[in-house]
């Protein structure tokens, strides 16, 4: 692909000798415009400041700070472009790791070390795939479920821009940005009804949390609450469901109480919290079940 070099690079690793390497792979790969980087707080500024195509990061390095700039990427809450092809970097195979970079949105790993063959292969790959979005209460990114074809899971998926195979074909940065906008928009939508499935989950969790006395889950629940209202909140203003504006400020409005009340919630406020959940539905026309 001859427009290759106007592909914007991010490539994020401490470890200098490793950054040099994978710099020296992407050149040879006809990249151009690789920004290389040991500081978190770069990324973060190219992210929030540049059009980044292809982010390249150790997942490791500074207590996964990559991970959250990502999850703020993909949630619209850093950058105007939700959709940067990303490439997470680790040494350690764990479940627990694996799991940790698919959740923070990334769209693949490269398994450290590798050869410069088999990362410039990963790179090629994106090139030319990319999976469909998925959103959820707690999660943007790439669909990774086992069963894409099973009925009800395409129902939820969002065809997403992929800027490392436009740019490198030779689209405009503007007609990309149009394409961002536009699938940028459908994912707002899909996940403020993923969040109302959280919210009416979150009210579910927390009769069992008190008919338990389980302090720990209660709280658990009441923090995942606040995150999906202030998403909800956050999101409303780009989505058709505008008009249930009251029904979200008295979400928070509750929301806010059981924070205060911490592990001893009001049985009010939680069934006030199902109540709204169901009322939201309704109002956006969502089968509340679905949407979860």
């Amino acid at each position: 692909m001859k427009h290759i070099k106007d592909v914007n690079v991010v490539l994020y690793d401490p470890n200098q000798d490793f950054r040099i390497m994978i710099h020296g792979i992407l050149r040879d790969s006809g990249f151009a415009e690789i920004v290389s980087t040991e500081r978190a707080e770069t990324v973060q500024k190219r992210l929030g400041e540049e059009h980044v195509d292809l982010l390249i990061g150790d997942v490791h390095a500074e207590t996964s700070a990559i991970c959250g700039l990502l999850g703020d990427v993909r949630n619209g809450r850093l950058g105007d472009n939700p959709f940067p092809v990303a490439i997470g970097l680790t040494s350690d195979a764990d479940e627990k790791t694996i799991a940790k970079i698919g959740n923070a949105g990334f769209d693949g790993l490269a398994l450290k070390p590798f050869d410069s063959l088999t990362f410039r292969r990963r790179v090629e790959y994106f090139l030319e795939h990319r999976k469909p979005f998925v959103t959820t209460a707690d999660y943007v990114g790439p669909d990774r479920r086992k069963d894409p074809g099973k009925p009800g899971v395409d129902s939820n998926c969002i065809d997403v821009p992929n800027p490392l195979r436009l740019i490198a074909e030779g689209i405009s940065r503007d007609t990309l940005a149009q394409l961002v906008e536009a699938a940028a928009g459908k994912l707002d939508e899909r996940k403020f009804v993923s969040d109302i499935g959280g919210v009416g989950w979150c009210a579910e969790k927390l009769v069992e949390a008190m008919r338990k006395s389980d302090a720990e889950l209660a709280e658990r629940c009441i923090r995942q609450l606040n995150e999906i209202a202030k998403d909800m909140d956050d999101r409303l203003e780009r989505t058709p469901y505008r008009h249930v504006q009251e029904a979200c400020n008295s979400l928070l409005g509750v929301a806010a109480r059981l924070e205060q009340a911490a592990a001893g919630p009001d049985k009010k406020d939680v069934k006030r919290l199902g109540d709204l959940a169901q009322a939201i539905a309704r109002s956006c026309n969502v089968d509340r079940s679905h949407a979860a």
